[in-house]
C-alpha cells in the first residue's frame, strides 16, 4: 500500500514573518533574530516577489541600515498546498534553499512557508523515514574546527555552514561543541548608518574565535539511533544537524539535507539525483561541465551493479586538508544501501574518477555478496520428502522407496 505522505499545506507555517519590499533590512534582521528563523518572504502590494535569506546576509557582513529588503532578496521556490513530503524535499534540494513558499495555485496568494525544520518535525511520525538507521544516511564529516580557529577564515567559504553545523574538536579529536551559521551572522552582521563615519570601522576589526561563539555541549546521538530519534533531537533543540558518535569518536553528521535526500528517494521516478557542493563562486563553467561528464560515465558503470537513487559529491578545495590536494567525497544512496568514498588528487577530475571507480568496486562486491547469500540459502534448503539418497545397497533403497507416500508421478512409473 502506498504511503500517505503529509502535504505542504499540512506541514507549512502560516503564521510567518513577512516583509514589505520597501521595508528596511534592519527590521527584517531584527525579526529573524527574534523568531530564530532563516528566511522571510518579501511582498509587494500583497504579492510574493522574493525572500530574504540568512545565508545571503552572512556573505555581506556590512550593509547600510537603510538598505531595502528587495535589494538582497532572492527568488524563492514555490509549492502547491497538495504537494507531498517527497516532492517538497526534492524541490528544496533542487533549489538549495532552506524553505519554500506555499502559494494558492489560482490567486498566487502566499499561504505560508514550509521549511526544512517543518520536514524534520513531520518525519518523526513517518515510519518509512523514522525507522531508518541514521548512520547509513548521515554524512561523514568533511570539515572540522578547533576552538582557537578564527571565524574570519570561514567567511570565504560559508557553504559547509549553510548545509549543517560544523563540529568543534579538541586536540585529541573529541567533540567539544558545534558552530552554526546563525553564530557567524551574530558575530559579523552589523548595520551601518548612512552619511556618518563608522567609528567602529576605524578600530581594528574584531576577530572572534570559534570557541567564543560555538554551542556546547554538541548534541549527538549514538550510532545505533534511528532517523526518528535524530529528528526528535533536532526538533527539541531547534538544530539543523546532530552528530553521530560511537563513544567519544565522531562518526558522521546527520543534517536536514540528509533527511531531504532520504525523503527524496521515496519519490517514484527514473534517473539519479546528483548534488554537487563545495565549489566556490566564480568557478569555471567548463570545469563543472567536464565534471558532469565524468560523473555521468561513472554512474553508468555503477548503475549496472546497483540502482542508485541519489549521488552527493562534495569538493574540498586545496589547503583545507593536510595533503594540500583537492578532495572529492562521493556518497551514493540506493533503496537499501549507501556507499561512501573519498579520494584526493591534484586534479579534481581525476579525484572524481578515482572515487567513482571505487564506488563501482564497492557496488560489485555488494552484488557478489548478495549472490553468495542467495546461493547459500538455496543450497541449505531441506530436501523434499520424495528425494532418495543413494546408499549403494539395493535392498535398502527399495525399502526406502516403498516407504515414501504414493504420488501421481510414482504411480505412472
Amino acid at each position: 500500500m502506498a504511503t500517505e505522505w503529509p502535504t505542504a499545506g499540512e506541514m507549512m507555517t502560516s503564521d510567518t514573518v513577512r516583509a514589505d519590499a520597501d521595508e528596511p533590512l534592519s527590521a527584517v534582521v531584527g525579526a529573524m533574530r527574534a523568531r530564530d528563523i532563516h528566511e522571510v518572504p518579501v511582498l509587494r502590494r500583497g504579492k510574493l516577489v522574493g525572500m530574504v535569506l540568512l545565508e545571503a546576509l552572512a556573505r555581506r557582513p556590512i550593509l547600510p541600515i537603510s538598505a531595502k529588503a528587495e535589494h538582497v532578496m532572492v527568488v524563492p521556490p514555490t509549492l502547491s498546498p497538495g504537494d507531498p513530503l517527497p516532492v517538497v524535499a526534492q524541490r528544496l534540494l533542487e533549489t538549495g534553499r532552506r524553505a519554500a513558499c506555499v502559494v494558492d495555485p489560482r490567486s498566487g496568494r502566499l499561504l505560508g512557508i514550509v521549511s526544512r525544520a517543518d520536514l524534520v518535525r513531520a518525519s518523526v511520525k513517518e515510519k518509512v523515514l523514522a525507522d531508518t538507521p541514521v548512520l547509513p544516511v548521515a554524512t561523514p564529516p568533511t570539515r572540522s574546527l578547533r576552538e582557537g580557529d578564527s571565524l574570519r577564515s570561514l567567511m570565504a567559504d560559508l557553504r559547509p555552514l549553510e548545509e549543517s553545523a560544523l563540529p568543534v574538536l579538541d586536540k585529541n579529536g573529541r567533540l567539544q561543541g558545534a558552530l552554526a551559521l546563525r553564530d557567524v551572522v551574530k558575530a559579523f552582521w552589523r548595520p551601518v548608518r548612512p552619511g556618518k563615519r563608522d567609528a567602529a570601522g576605524r578600530e581594528r576589526p574584531t576577530d572572534p574565535t570559534v570557541g567564543s561563539l560555538m554551542s556546547r555541549p554538541a548534541v549527538s546521538v549514538p550510532r545505533e539511533a534511528t532517523v526518528g530519534e535524530a529528528c526528535r533531537a533536532m526538533a527539541r533543540h531547534s538544530l539543523t544537524s546532530v552528530f553521530v558518535e560511537d563513544g567519544e569518536e565522531l562518526l558522521a553528521v546527520f543534517s536536514e539535507g540528509d533527511l531531504l535526500r532520504l525523503a527524496q528517494r521515496q519519490q517514484p521516478g527514473e534517473g539519479v539525483y546528483v548534488e554537487v557542493t563545495g565549489f566556490p563562486p566564480g568557478t569555471d563553467p567548463r570545469l563543472l561541465s567536464d565534471l558532469d561528464r565524468v560523473i555521468s560515465r561513472g554512474l553508468h558503470r555503477v548503475g549496472r551493479l546497483l540502482e542508485v537513487r541519489t549521488l552527493s559529491v562534495h569538493v574540498t578545495p586545496r589547503g583545507e586538508k593536510r595533503t594540500g590536494q583537492v578532495t572529492v567525497g562521493l556518497r551514493a544512496h540506493a533503496d537499501r544501501d549507501s556507499l561512501w568514498v573519498e579520494r584526493s588528487d591534484w586534479d579534481v577530475l581525476r579525484a572524481a574518477t578515482l572515487g567513482l571507480e571505487e564506488l563501482e568496486r564497492q557496488a560489485r562486491e555488494l552484488k557478489e555478496t548478495r549472490q553468495d547469500l542467495r546461493r547459500e540459502a538455496t543450497s541449505s534448503r531441506v530436501l523434499p520428502p520424495t528425494s532418495i539418497q543413494l546408499t549403494g545397497e539395493p535392498e535398502l533403497e527399495l525399502k526406502l522407496d516403498r516407504s515414501l507416500p504414493e504420488t501421481p508421478r510414482r504411480r505412472r512409473r
